[in-house]
């Protein structure tokens, strides 16, 4: 994206933790079955999670697009 994050020494920096959260939970749910219907995942709180992580990088990629 023409974005210097240093993610390999910077692992605190907000988008390097989202795409890790978001990596987590989409694998931890393809993983366990009992997490695939929608209800469950939203009735035990990943949903609010995952989306979380979403919109963080949404904002990241948004704003690198109003710089270029």
């Amino acid at each position: 994206m023409g974005v210097q994050l240093n993610a390999q020494n910077n692992t605190e920096h907000p988008y390097v933790k989202a795409v890790e959260e978001f990596n987590h939970l989409a694998c931890y749910r393809s993983l366990r079955i009992h997490l695939r219907p929608v209800f469950i995942w939203k009735l035990l709180g990943y949903d609010k999670k995952s989306k979380a992580a979403v919109k963080t990088l949404h904002a990241f990629t948004n704003k690198v697009k109003t710089l270029y």
